[in-house]
């Protein structure tokens, strides 16, 4: 099984996936964070939608908290999830790197 490229998943997909990359987030708190940090207006559906492409990529996983009043479940990344964050993100130090040197 290798590793997915950060330049095969669509950009909402790659967004996604680094925010559950730090900390798991509920479907609900995704699409808040989408909207107000990137004022990108995004359907719950959509961010439904994109979360179960990235579990059959292996790169997030699902976790239900039944402890919690509201039993809202969880989506963090896995492993190859971060890694495919933490490859996206150095890719994009080094093209900024690139633009820095070239101006």
């Amino acid at each position: 099984n290798c590793m997915a490229s950060p330049t095969d998943i669509p950009r909402r997909q790659l967004t996604i996936l680094a925010l559950i990359a730090g900390k798991g987030r509920s479907g609900g708190d995704i699409q808040r964070e989408i909207e107000q940090e990137f004022n990108d207006d995004i359907h719950r559906s959509t961010v439904y939608h994109h979360i179960h492409e990235l579990m059959e990529q292996g790169l997030a996983r699902e976790e239900s908290d039944v402890v919690a009043e509201s039993a809202a479940n969880e989506y963090k990344a896995t492993r190859e999830g971060v890694n495919v964050v933490r490859e996206y993100t150095s890719t994009l130090t080094v093209r900024v790197q690139m633009a820095e040197i070239s101006s």
